[in-house]
């Protein structure tokens, strides 16, 4: 895929990744190992030529502490740390039935493993924002499913 086929949004989550990347110090080689995945997939993320699933914004918000949400969509060019807070149990319900209500709406179905992934990665966004943001939760979903 050419660099003029690269939508905005991907190519601009790209360039936050290579941000975080070299705050950390990391090659491109050292963060695809510290993420658990190739040195390919993780050009193509950061070139933008691969949408980054729920999963790999987890692990590297579990990995190395960054905001998921800057990732997506942050301003600025300094990296967020992911601020740490108390669970919401009634949030994360809220957000299992949103998620569940956008993939009947669907029809589609997620693995377990990724169902979770994006679950996690959407109430942290919810919870960073006071609430359920059923407009950024469907983005989610748009990259899970």
């Amino acid at each position: 895929m050419s660099v003029l086929s690269t939508p905005p949004e991907k190519k601009g989550m790209g360039l936050r990744l290579a941000l975080i990347r070299k705050t950390l110090g990391f090659t491109q080689n050292k963060m695809a190992i510290s993420l658990g995945i190739s040195h390919r997939a993780y050009t193509n993320y950061e070139r933008g030529e691969r949408e980054m699933p729920a999963g790999f914004l987890l692990r590297l918000m579990k990995t190395h502490k960054y905001d998921p949400v800057w990732v997506m969509n942050g301003s600025g060019d300094e990296p967020q740390l992911v601020t740490f807070r108390k669970f919401d149990p009634d949030l994360m319900s809220d957000v299992y039935c949103l998620i569940d209500e956008l993939l009947q709406k669907g029809k589609k179905q997620l693995p377990a493993k990724d169902f979770i992934a994006a679950a996690n990665l959407a109430y942290e966004i919810c919870a960073d924002e006071g609430g359920i943001n059923s407009k950024k939760v469907a983005t989610i979903m748009k990259f899970a499913a």
